[in-house]
């Protein structure tokens, strides 16, 4: 190979961590940290009157807040959020630092040769050349350690791609002017460039390609002009090799005669640049990688590769990945730890987007510096010596960081075979389609390293679901809420998943991919009040619906109906029945006062419960005549009052519809018994002289038993009485 002049750049950090921090002093005696806290679904964000605390960020999903004040205050204030019934997860944010390694670079404008003899990763073929401020170095590898990869760019050349795939880097910057990434990046298409103004209402200005969530600004990027070089490099005060690094690893572009080839720069790729590093430290915090993530969701990532881990558990970003689409190509850690024993995080996640990924030697053997777990490491590729991008030129990096972008070119150009992908079938593909390496199922799950060969072969195991979700809403009123309740689906096999609804019509955009809107939980949502509501639900492959439904509320009072009021024989107790019913919300309450009522007059306490039976029948009994009130209530607080006259008068005669009456054998008529006055509060007894020929029932019903005669009574409980004589012939 042709010699190639080269100079040492410093490179920083192999694999980012998070570490505890120390607390950041302000006023003598006061804490200045920033709190995380992760809603429950279909819960409203809650408010904080505390006057410490000033929101930095919030969605229907998160907020982030500022907390000033003393240790006790803010343990105080992290108690009470924690008790909120809103609230999921509340935590202090993490901070990250990076852990001081360096690496070699070159100067000038490299070409396609260092790809071929350097990506050793991509193509072993028993040895490469390793570029070094002393020279090339030509070290010898093991044939076939590598991703497969020029056997899968020409099984993909023979494949039939139809969409582009955006990998979301979460990292430090990207250097979007490298000749070898500017045609690799994502542009936000609807975002005018330097106008000032957040053109397309996602709340970050002039977002062309991405957000820097370390300086909340749109800088992806910050350089510094080398003179000796003539060349702009990484700034030293805001250091962005890192991402840039994995960015080339990624997609890199090929056959463009400079530089290094990506993975992925064989399908139609592109890169979302997400800062969350930052600084000359490259710090960053757990927060900056929660509002990255929404981000990333929002506008549509398919991919998310994280080159960096820290061993405190976050319940906050495993919510925020655990409630994403994308699939996470996590870095397992470069500290030669057991993360069975001891997780790194967010690798160590249990979710089926995620996958760990160590890192090799060129020899495949599972390098000194690797994490490894043979239940929680799910792959390892070599990422020793990887030559790639760095701000204005290239370098070598070692490490976990290197290995995940790897992972992540397989899945990108995976997604780029048609719209309907979702993670956990990706997952599965790149799991299931490794190649063996000897000894390496001792420390990770599947024992191999992932094939882009055996990935882009299995394009028949891909499951495309373009189906959209369906859901069915039902409406009740229990204990006086107006409770819907959903019934999800989603028949084209991702599963249905994210549940969503805004008060009044909204349009698919309101929602942005499901980042917006206030989630249902449980697939029950309490609401306040009736009225429009819009409702979204996506499936795991981001097909998305929306259904705009007026909730109507009950506003109709229970019914109260045949009313009536008796007396026993005795003529000493009187008895009020009714039947009450309420056909939406139903009944809350039913009770009566004796005298004359509003319905504020039921609201003391000192009314008298009624209990309908399963028919809806009320009844109670009273020795006092005069007029009583009954009060009926539904569960929407709809009620009406009816007035009852309670008093005993006795019947002055009784007459029967007829004084004779013939039937036949076997048949049925009904003697109607009239009271004078109409108003008499008299009960009529019916009895049969001869049940062997004609029996008679309570309301009347005389009923033909055998041939003969007989007399039937009807007595009221003032005495007076009515006959009428039956005669029962046979049946023909």
């Amino acid at each position: 190979m042709r010699k190639i002049p080269i100079f040492l750049l410093s490179v920083f950090l192999i694999l980012f961590l998070f570490v505890v921090p120390g607390a950041e002093s302000g006023l003598p005696g006061t804490t200045s940290s920033t709190v995380i806290i992760a809603l429950k679904d279909g819960r409203p964000a809650p408010s904080f009157s505390d006057p410490h605390a000033e929101i930095s960020y919030s969605d229907d999903s998160f907020i982030i807040l500022d907390y000033t004040g003393t240790d006790k205050e803010l343990n105080d204030f992290l108690e009470a959020a924690a008790s909120l019934d809103e609230v999921l997860y509340v935590e202090q944010d993490t901070p990250l630092s990076a852990s001081a390694l360096t690496s070699e670079g070159l100067s000038g404008t490299p070409t396609d040769d260092y790809f071929a003899a350097s990506e050793y990763w991509f193509d072993n073929t028993g040895s490469y050349s390793k570029f070094s401020s002393a020279g090339i170095t030509t070290i010898g590898s093991v044939r076939d350690i590598d991703i497969d990869g020029p056997e899968g760019w020409e099984a993909y050349r023979l494949a039939s791609p139809t969409r582009r795939a955006v990998v979301a880097l979460i990292d430090t910057g990207i250097d979007y002017r490298h000749p070898d990434l500017s045609e690799a990046m994502w542009v936000n298409k609807g975002e005018i460039p330097a106008n000032g103004l957040d053109d397309d209402g996602n709340g970050y200005i002039d977002d062309i390609y991405g957000w820097d969530f370390y300086n909340d600004d749109s800088t992806v990027c910050h350089y510094e002009y080398d003179e000796a070089h003539d060349t702009n490099l990484c700034s030293p005060s805001d250091n962005d090799n890192h991402g840039t690094h994995c960015a080339g690893i990624i997609a890199a572009r090929a056959d463009n005669s400079i530089g290094v080839a990506g993975v992925a720069s064989a399908g139609d790729v592109k890169l979302m640049a997400l800062k969350v590093y930052g600084g000359s430290d490259c710090s960053g915090t757990v927060a900056g990688a929660i509002k990255a993530i929404r981000y990333a969701d929002r506008m549509g990532a398919d991919v998310c590769n994280i080159s960096w881990g820290f061993y405190k558990y976050s319940s906050t970003l495993y919510a925020a990945i655990s409630r994403s689409n994308m699939l996470f190509v996590c870095a397992a850690g470069n500290d030669g730890s057991d993360n069975d024993e001891n997780p790194i995080f967010p690798a160590s996640y249990d979710l089926d987007n995620v996958i760990s990924v160590g890192y090799l030697t060129e020899h495949g053997d599972l390098a000194s510096g690797s994490n490894y777990g043979a239940s929680t490491v799910d792959v390892a590729v070599p990422a020793k010596d990887i030559f790639s991008t760095i701000v204005g030129s290239y370098a070598s990096m070692n490490g976990s960081s290197m290995a995940a972008p790897q992972v992540s070119g397989i899945a990108a150009l995976l997604y780029t075979f048609g719209d309907g992908m979702y993670a956990s079938n990706v997952r599965d593909i790149i799991l299931s389609g490794v190649k063996p390496v000897p000894d390496l199922d001792k420390s990770t799950v599947t024992g191999g390293i992932p094939s882009l060969k055996k990935a882009i072969s299995s394009s028949d195991r891909i499951i495309y679901d373009t189906e959209s979700p369906s859901m069915n809403i039902s409406l009740s009123y229990p204990a006086g809420d107006l409770l819907l309740s959903f019934d999800t689906f989603d028949e084209g096999g991702s599963g249905a998943g994210n549940l969503r609804y805004f008060t009044g019509r909204r349009n698919l955009a309101y929602f942005a991919h499901g980042t917006e809107g206030t989630a249902v939980a449980d697939n029950a949502l309490t609401l306040s009040k009736s009225g429009k509501y819009t409702f979204y639900l996506s499936d795991y492959a981001g097909n998305e619906i929306i259904r705009t439904l007026m909730i109507p509320d009950d506003v109709l009072a229970p019914t109260l109906s045949d009313l009536s009021v008796s007396v026993n024989n005795k003529m000493t107790k009187l008895t009020v029945s009714a039947y009450v019913a309420d056909s939406q919300s139903g009944l809350r309450s039913v009770k009566y006062l004796k005298g004359i009522h509003s319905t504020s007059d039921f609201l003391s306490g000192s009314d008298n419960d009624l209990i309908p039976d399963e028919d809806g029948r009320i009844k109670f009994s009273t020795p006092e005549e005069g007029t009583y009130t009954i009060y009926v209530c539904d569960n929407r607080g709809n009620s009406r009052v009816t007035e009852v006259y309670a008093y005993i008068r006795k019947a002055v005669s009784i007459t029967l519809s007829k004084k004779t009456l013939s039937l036949t054998e076997g048949k049925t008529k009904r003697l109607k018994a009239t009271l004078t006055p109409a108003s008499s509060t008299d009960r009529i007894t019916f009895a049969s002289s001869d049940t062997a020929v004609a029996e008679i029932t309570a309301q009347g019903a005389v009923t033909a038993i055998a041939p003969g005669e007989c007399i039937v009574t009807a007595t009221t409980s003032s005495g007076k009485t009515a006959v009428c004589k039956i005669k029962v012939k046979a049946s023909e």
